[in-house]
């Protein structure tokens, strides 16, 4: 029995060709990309400016003590506190 060789595919030439079909697919792809937010996203989003804009001070002492806090080890998490957290911020995503 007789087993030919397979030739491996040109590398090169397959690079070139899947270079410019991706080119081409992500033009169309821009063309066609859109972007919305929700009402609900846009007021979050103002909200966030207005409360950089009001004070980054108080927000820097927070950051400076917690950092402090890690640095010493002293620093707890309480993990009880921040699921509750996520299921009140969870409860006010759903209608």
């Amino acid at each position: 029995m007789k087993i030919n060789p397979i030739k491996p595919p040109d590398a090169v030439s397959l690079y070139k060709t899947n270079s410019v079909n991706a080119k081409k697919q992500s033009d169309v792809i821009r063309e066609n990309d859109i972007l919305e937010l929700s009402d609900e996203a846009k007021t979050y989003l103002t909200a966030i400016k207005a409360a950089k804009a009001q004070g980054s001070s108080i927000r820097a002492e927070k950051v400076a003590g917690i950092k402090k806090a890690i640095e010493n080890g002293t620093y707890k998490v309480d993990s009880t506190a921040v699921a509750e957290k996520m299921i009140q911020d969870s409860n006010k995503i759903r209608p």
